[in-house]
């Protein structure tokens, strides 16, 4: 059953994107999203980390109420990507991982979040949709990946799924409705 997203959503960091089933995986995109410039207003509950809202990343579009939200995980500009209601984030351009038969990997660092106050924290109902798009915006891939509910402190932990290229032209990674409830 969908309900609609009502809390602060998930922490994405470290996304890479590598080709997989050959002898030799190359890295075909790192991003870290440390290029985050965003509007710190609070400090995050339980942690007393500072986030922000309405920010950008190089390289990224987003969209949805306040996109994009942040967490400053150690003070320095190491940012993770936060998720709220309707915030969608997508390359702003197509990268060549999209060959016919060819598998490839994406590997991901994701966790729970929470805002400013206690009502903001993510359930265990709570996941993040990753959506691999063709060149006309239609889906080639998607998987949810569901952390659990926050506990208290940033727990990033390693995720990653696996598609297979249809050949149809460059792709686009989106993460649509970051804290969807599922």
């Amino acid at each position: 059953m969908m309900k609609s997203p009502q809390t602060l959503g998930l922490l994405l960091s470290g996304l890479l994107l590598m080709t997989a089933g050959t002898t030799h995986a190359s890295l075909i995109l790192n991003e870290n999203f440390n290029s985050y410039i965003g509007n710190y207003n609070n400090q995050q509950y339980d942690s007393g980390l500072n986030v922000s809202y309405g920010g950008t990343v190089a390289g990224w579009n987003s969209s949805g109420e306040g996109a994009i939200h942040a967490v400053n995980l150690n003070g320095t500009g190491n940012f993770a990507a936060m998720f709220y209601r309707d915030n969608v984030i997508t390359l702003a351009l197509p990268i060549a991982a999209n060959d016919l038969g060819i598998g490839y990997t994406v590997a991901f660092d994701a966790g729970p979040a929470v805002y400013a106050y206690a009502s903001q924290q993510t359930t265990a109902a709570d996941g993040l949709i990753v959506e691999i798009l063709r060149g006309n915006n239609s889906v080639l891939s998607q998987f949810t990946f569901m952390p659990g509910a926050w506990a208290g402190l940033e727990t990033l932990v390693p995720a990653s799924f696996l598609y297979t290229g249809d050949g149809s032209g460059g792709y686009q990674r989106s993460y649509p409705n970051g804290a969807a409830h599922c």
